[in-house]
C-alpha cells in the first residue's frame, strides 16, 4: 500500500514537472534572425573556453 502511493506520488510530481516546464527562451528560428545572434554557456574549467583576456575571464 505504502509503494503504490510512494509511486503515485512520484508519477505526479513528474508529470507536473513536465507539464508546467516551458520552452527555452530563444528556441525559434525567427527570435535568433531577430536578435542576429546566438547565446550559449560553456564550461569554463576546460579548454578551449577557459581564456584570459588581459588577466581576466
Amino acid at each position: 500500500m505504502k509503494k503504490t502511493i510512494l509511486a503515485t506520488t512520484a508519477g505526479l510530481a513528474a508529470l507536473a514537472a513536465v507539464a508546467f516546464s516551458g520552452p527555452a527562451a530563444a528556441d525559434l528560428l525567427s527570435d535568433i534572425k531577430e536578435k542576429g545572434k546566438i547565446v550559449a554557456a560553456t564550461e569554463m574549467h576546460f579548454a578551449p573556453f577557459d581564456m584570459l583576456v588581459d588577466g581576466q575571464y
